[in-house]
């Protein structure tokens, strides 16, 4: 599976129209499809985008929680009632929504941010911000991976 990587910013127009990344748009592709779900997050001033199998995923694990719990209603409104099914156009673009332009705090530009399975879009002065931060805690910390142990965590896991 190719994965979303990198980061790139674009120009937002007034229509909304931005183009996705062409990296992320080969992703798209190798999944044999250019459709994709985007949500906002309901953790950060962020949407994140996914294709259409993380979002199956999603939707198994939601079902998995028990049926009509408070916890399982409020992810299923935030995570799909609240998704909005985006395709490309022509030129390769998506149109974001004023909406979702607004969640984002997105004025002139848009920052794709990948994230491996899913990727993110942010205004470029909030996710400096959040990037300079997440360095910091980073350098402060001792995390370290080990991809042994990676391997055995996640077996089974796709």
């Amino acid at each position: 599976m190719k994965l979303f990587l990198s980061t790139f910013v674009h120009k937002v127009d007034k229509k909304g129209r931005v183009s996705l990344p062409s990296t992320f748009r080969q992703v798209l592709q190798h999944g044999t499809m250019e459709e994709f779900a985007v949500v906002r997050s309901f953790q950060k001033p962020a949407l994140e985008g996914m294709m259409m199998d993380r979002m199956e995923q999603l939707t198994r694990v939601i079902d998995g929680i028990g049926v009509y719990s408070q916890e399982q209603q409020d992810l299923a409104a935030v995570l799909l009632a609240d998704s909005k099914l985006m395709t490309l156009d022509s030129e390769g673009r998506i149109i974001l929504s004023e909406e979702l332009i607004h969640h984002v705090g997105i004025t002139e530009k848009a920052v794709f941010v990948g994230k491996g399975r899913t990727f993110e879009i942010w205004d470029p002065e909030t996710y400096d911000g959040v990037l300079k931060q997440a360095r910091q805690r980073l350098s402060q910390s001792n995390v370290s991976l080990s991809l042994g142990q990676l391997n055995q965590n996640v077996q089974g896991v796709q």
